[in-house]
């Protein structure tokens, strides 16, 4: 009689099939007791994977330490520690493989306890797709929303919501839409693009191979459906060629060559290259590796570059194409996930492991700390184990970096404490240029709070333009001693706002008023996209200001001038501005570097 648990028919026939198909990385998360390790348990017996030695073993366990009276329990093929069987929870991350006729798959499953917040980032790394386990009797809990939040912070696009022990609510269609309710509107804070939704018993099967039965009211896809169709290979980076050298091939002294794992893009022989951090160029001569030379690596792909000029490389270094560069910084921002016992230390200096290159790091500043239940923003403080924070690093050396929103592996690191060699945190290097939209507010991956707008205000002929035009200047000319967000200037000044995005507004009073007001939404557009905003306006109404500030909350500097207002040119002195330059008492030289002083102790310098 046939085993439907166990593999039948040849091995042999069974890998070489599977060696066809495509890996999908999956990971599973959800809180305690969701029935994680039940899941893919079942997952694994439904598919036929298991030898025979395992399924005997697990009948045995079962009767042990199994929750089923004996029968089968799934879960237990997943949790192997002694302790996990004990007091049957999940400890530690299990990586499980098993396939089915189109992918063959490696799920993670990992500890639901907020203390084990780090093993979950450790498997979340490299998962393609994440499925969050929900107890139809529980719904939407703390744990499963920080899960969520973590497998966006890591990446993941796609998304599978189980609503598990659907058995255990009569196979409620209204729960499980209440619960499908209650997540999507979490879910909008999220970066998960893809997301799915299946009600589901993982004890018993329902809708985790085959359809269920008893939930004839849904009319989507099982689980195994989910996992075999989600498409996941265009998330990965396909354009930036990234070959961090891992080490120096010179088996004989006719031959040198690099060699390392292509981190993302692709490359050919006869393509143009540039070598991090020297910027030489050259060409790649050819592709080797143990097989034969190859006509095209790509991401993933462990392979040799043979150069065809002899450049002097090593480990560490970065090759790149020529026209498509990444940044190379020693100063970022990046989320890290803090994994020591030992608190973090902003005096310390931490080993930083970024692809194949090691320097140091320190950590200038702790932004914020991420409270993950509720995606809020709390106070800076030193990260403890398992928190999550956003920080600004000063590294020792330029590293080339992309942020880990477009390359997972060069816009990644680890902290390494010197001393215990243990890792301290995993980071991820935050894009300059996009918002991080995880509260809906104001934010931005610059954290332009530290730049407020800088707005002159002051009547027609009082100088606020030369003042504008001298601080541009300066932080031009200035621009290697000041913080990176600071060299991007931008003034808007009326006269040229009149002429551009202004032309249709006349200069009457409700006029004058849209053009201040569309000056100030423009000036935030860009403070969020992380310019540093001067605006010289005249902004001329107290009760306009106001309006103003609902709109950007811009620093006011009072441009004072007597004998410049009359009946046609009304204006209110501002009742408290945050700075004056009196251009009565200072001339020209002297105003103008009040102001630059000013704006330099608004701003910082580094």
């Amino acid at each position: 009689m046939t085993n439907p648990y166990v593999i039948n028919g040849p091995i042999q026939k069974f890998l070489q099939r599977h060696e066809r198909c495509d890996l999908v990385r999956v990971l599973t998360c959800g809180s305690v007791d969701d029935g994680k390790s039940t899941l893919i348990g079942r997952l694994l017996l439904d598919a036929s994977v298991l030898p025979k030695d395992t399924l005997a073993a697990l009948e045995k366990d079962s009767k042990q330490y199994g929750t089923q009276d004996g029968a089968l329990d799934p879960a237990l093929l997943i949790d192997g520690l002694k302790a996990e069987r004990e007091q049957k929870i999940t400890i530690d991350v299990a990586h499980r493989f098993f396939s089915s006729e189109e992918r063959t798959f490696i799920v993670a499953d990992t500890p639901g306890h907020e203390q084990y917040t780090r093993n979950m980032v450790t498997a979340a790394s490299n998962a393609d797709m994440v499925i969050i386990l929900l107890d139809a009797r529980n719904g939407v809990l703390e744990q499963s929303r920080r899960h969520a939040f973590i497998a966006s912070l890591l990446g993941i696009k796609h998304a599978i919501v189980a609503v598990n022990k659907m058995d255990l609510v009569d196979f409620s269609e209204d729960v499980f839409e209440e619960i499908k309710k209650d997540f999507l509107v979490f879910a909008e804070r999220l970066q998960i693009t893809d997301l799915h939704f299946v009600p589901l018993s993982a004890l018993s099967g329902d809708n985790v191979m085959d359809p269920s039965t008893n939930m004839p009211w849904y009319k989507g896809g099982t689980l195994m459906h989910l996992l075999n169709t989600i498409h996941v290979v265009s998330d990965r980076n396909l354009i930036d060629f990234r070959f961090p050298v891992q080490y120096v091939s010179r088996p004989s002294p006719d031959y040198r060559a690099f060699s390392g794992t292509v981190a993302s893009g692709s490359v050919r022989p006869g393509d143009e290259v540039l070598v991090l951090p020297s910027h030489k160029t050259t060409r790649v001569q050819s592709i080797d590796t143990f097989d034969g030379e190859l006509s095209k690596a790509s991401a993933l792909s462990a392979v040799t570059l043979r150069l065809e000029d002899n450049i002097d490389i090593s480990r560490g270094d970065m090759i790149v194409p020529v026209h498509n560069v990444p940044e190379q910084s020693r100063q970022f921002d990046a989320f890290l996930v803090w994994m020591d016992e030992e608190s973090l230390q902003d005096d310390k200096e931490y080993i930083i492991k970024h692809t194949t290159k090691m320097t140091t790091a320190r950590i200038r500043t702790v932004r914020y700390v991420m409270d993950v239940n509720t995606l809020r923003r709390g106070e800076a403080a030193p990260l403890t184990a398992n928190d999550i924070g956003r920080c600004a690093l000063t590294i020792a050396e330029p590293l080339p970096i992309d942020s880990y929103e477009r390359n997972r592996i060069t816009g990644s690191f680890v902290l390494i404490d010197p001393v215990s060699h243990q890792t301290s945190a995993a980071g991820m290097i935050v894009d300059r240029k996009t918002e991080e939209g995880l509260e809906g507010e104001e934010s931005s991956a610059r954290q332009t709070s530290d730049f407020p707008i800088l707005w002159l205000t002051g009547n027609t002929g009082s100088g606020k333009s030369t003042l504008a035009q001298a601080a541009e200047r300066h932080v031009n000319r200035s621009a290697p001693s000041w913080n990176a967000a600071a060299r991007k200037l931008v003034v808007l000044d009326g006269d040229e706002l009149r002429e551009t995005i202004s032309l249709d507004e006349d200069l009457s009073a409700e006029g004058r008023r849209k053009h201040n007001l569309r000056t100030a939404r423009l000036a935030k557009l860009l403070q969020q996209k992380g310019f540093l905003v001067v605006v010289s306006v005249i902004a001329p109404f107290e009760s306009l200001r106001k309006e103003i500030d609902a709109i950007c909350k811009p620093q006011w500097i009072y441009v004072e001038r007597s004998g410049i207002t009359s009946e046609d040119r009304p204006y209110d002195v501002p009742s408290n501005p945050d700075f004056t330059v009196n251009t009565d008492t200072l001339n020209e030289q002297e105003g103008t570097q009040s102001f630059i002083d000013y704006m330099v102790d608004v701003l910082g310098n580094d």
